[in-house]
C-alpha cells in the first residue's frame, strides 16, 4: 500500500499469490489467509495493531484481494503481515508467515486545507520572499508580496490556483488522490450572471487530483468580463470537509495599448540603457494582467552632435561616407 489516510481504505488493493518451492501458483486448493497489521521495523513482530474491514479470506486460484483494509491506528509507518492459517491442533503451528508488505504510511486526516494565492489582505502584509512565496507571490520589481491579481477576458490566470491540505497543527497532509473541484460562486454582488450562464466564464481543468497532499490548477482562464467574481472550490467529500472560496477578483478586456510609464534616458553606446518600464492598458484604460512578450525596436536617424555654436547636421546613415569624402579635410573616417 501508499500512504493512506488513518480510516480510509488502503490502496491500491493489497494482495497475496500462493507460490510453491517451484514458483508455481498454487490455483487446484483454497488457503486461508490472515492481514495484519505490524509496526516498523516490521520484523514479523506479534505486536499487533487496529486494522479493520475483513482481514481473512479464502484464496481463490490461488489469490487473495483484501479490498477493504483500513486503520486507525496512530500515524507512523507500517507494515502488513500476511499469514497461512494451516489445519492443526496446536496453536503454535496454526499460522505461518507467508509475506510481510513494504512500509507505508498512515497519516492523518487534514482538517482544513489553504488557498493560494490568499487575499491582498493577508498577503500585502508580508515583508519576506520566502514566507510571501508559501500562499501568495512575490513581486521582485516592487519588491511586494501580491495577492489574488485581477484577470484579463480570454488569457490564462497570472497566477493558478492551489489547495494545500493541512492537519490540525496547520502542517502539510500528504494525502494523494483526492479530488477537488472548482466552479464560479453564485450570487456574488456585481455579477449579472448565473447558473450555466456564470460557469460557463470558467475555462480550463476543472477537476484536479491531490498529489502529497497538493492540487495545483494549471490552466484555468475567464472569458467574461466582469467585477467580484470568486472562486469555489469543492473538496472531495470522502475528506468531510467544507467548501472554500478564493478572495474577490475583477476580469478585464483584452488589451488595447501600451503605455510608457518609465520612459528612457540618453545613454551611451554599447552600455545598456536605463530600465524602462511599459505597462499593457485595455480600452477602458484598465490594466492589462495577462501575461506576453512584448518586444523593442530602436526607431530615429543618426545624428552627430557638434560642439557649442557649430550647426548640427541630420544625416542618413548611407550619406554619412559621402559627405565626409566631400566636406572633410582628406582624413580617415573613425
Amino acid at each position: 500500500p501508499l500512504a493512506t489516510l488513518q480510516g480510509e481504505v488502503l490502496h491500491p488493493t493489497p494482495s497475496v499469490s500462493l507460490i510453491d518451492e517451484y514458483k508455481n501458483l498454487l490455483t487446484t486448493a483454497s488457503y486461508m489467509v490472515l492481514a495484519s497489521l505490524i509496526a516498523s521495523p516490521c520484523t514479523g513482530s506479534v505486536a499487533r495493531f487496529d486494522l479493520s474491514g475483513i482481514t481473512s479470506l479464502m484464496s481463490t486460484v490461488g489469490v487473495v484481494k483484501f479490498t477493504d483494509l483500513s486503520s486507525t491506528a496512530p500515524t507512523g509507518s507500517y507494515c502488513l503481515r500476511f499469514d497461512l492459517q494451516l489445519n492443526s491442533n496446536s496453536i503454535e503451528q496454526e499460522l505461518r508467515v507467508l509475506n510481510i508488505s513494504d512500509q507505508f504510511r498512515l497519516i492523518s486526516k487534514p482538517v482544513f486545507f489553504r488557498i493560494s494565492p490568499d487575499s491582498w489582505e493577508v498577503c500585502s502584509r508580508i515583508v519576506s520572499n520566502v514566507s510571501c512565496s508559501e500562499y501568495c507571490t512575490w513581486s521582485s520589481a516592487y519588491s511586494k508580496c501580491l495577492g489574488l491579481q485581477d484577470a484579463s477576458a480570454g488569457s490564462a490566470l497570472v497566477q493558478q490556483p492551489r489547495i494545500v491540505l493541512l492537519d490540525m497543527n496547520a502542517k502539510p497532509v500528504a494525502a494523494t488522490g483526492y479530488v477537488i473541484n472548482i466552479t464560479l460562486q453564485e450570487g456574488i454582488a456585481g455579477l449579472f450572471l448565473s447558473g450555466a450562464a456564470l460557469q460557463s466564464c470558467l475555462n480550463g481543468t476543472l477537476s484536479v487530483k491531490t498529489l502529497n497532499g497538493i492540487a495545483q490548477f494549471s490552466d484555468l482562464k475567464m472569458l467574461c468580463e466582469g467585477q467580484g467574481y470568486r472562486l469555489k472550490f469543492t473538496i472531495d467529500e470522502r475528506l468531510g470537509l467544507p467548501y472554500g472560496l478564493s478572495s474577490a477578483f475583477g476580469v478585464y478586456g483584452e488589451p488595447f495599448h501600451l503605455n510608457v510609464i518609465t520612459q528612457p534616458k540618453d545613454g551611451t553606446a554599447n552600455i545598456s540603457l536605463s530600465v524602462v518600464r511599459v505597462q499593457v492598458r485595455d480600452i477602458g484604460e484598465n490594466v492589462f494582467f495577462g501575461s506576453g512578450q512584448i518586444s523593442v525596436t530602436l526607431n530615429g536617424i543618426y545624428r552627430s552632435k557638434c560642439p557649442q555654436r557649430s550647426k548640427t547636421l541630420l544625416v542618413s546613415p548611407e550619406n554619412v561616407e559621402k559627405l565626409w569624402d566631400e566636406y572633410s579635410d582628406g582624413s580617415t573616417m573613425a
